[in-house]
């Protein structure tokens, strides 16, 4: 009963948790034919999910990030002077900051126009301050602002500015740090 009990058991763990096992194995030599049944069963589960993973495809491109909130002081009294109906939508006007606390908002150019179209979906890899801590899956955010005054940051600077909305406006500060920005790589797919 034991015995098929720890069967039972292996076949429900890692790789990692079936390495610490591995001396259980040898003591039973039984098991050690489960071991790497289990093992190459996982691997092969772990390859053919990553072959049907999408392929995401775009340009690398490098901007200067700052970060907004809806709630703070500036961004705050700017969306109160829109009026109730359209206080926390944003320039696409669909997306509603509350129930959306996270996108990206690009230069607005001549014409109204942002400098990429809303919808545009952009990949922020972990490890740049922008919800590190998020899964890899949700680490796609997507244009539904605009501002002018991020196209004149890019004017002057000659380096493409976006900013960034956070839920918070100390998470937002916590972002742009001292310099009120930060240098960061982003894919904008295709």
């Amino acid at each position: 009963m034991m015995l098929s009990m720890q069967r039972c058991c292996l076949l429900a763990l890692s790789p990692l948790a079936l390495a610490a096992l591995e001396p259980a194995a040898r003591a039973h030599p039984d098991l050690t034919g489960l071991f790497g049944a289990v093992t190459v069963a996982w691997n092969a589960e772990e390859q053919r999910a990553a072959a049907q993973a999408p392929e995401l495809r775009g340009r690398w491109l490098t901007v200067r990030a700052t970060a907004y909130s809806p709630h703070d002081a500036v961004d705050g009294s700017y969306h109160a002077s829109k009026g109730e109906r359209w206080r926390w939508i944003t320039a696409d006007g669909r997306t509603d900051v509350r129930t959306i606390p996270y996108g990206i908002a690009v230069p607005r150019l001549a014409g109204s126009r942002p400098a990429w179209p809303y919808g545009t979906r952009v990949l922020i890899p972990a490890g740049q301050g922008y919800l590190d801590r998020s899964l890899p899956e949700d680490r796609i955010f997507t244009v539904d602002d605009s501002g002018g005054a991020i196209r004149g940051k890019t004017e002057r600077s000659g380096v493409l500015h976006i900013d960034l909305r956070f839920r918070s406006e100390a998470s937002a500060r916590d972002f742009a740090g001292e310099r009120g920005w930060r240098e960061i790589r982003v894919m904008v797919l295709e």
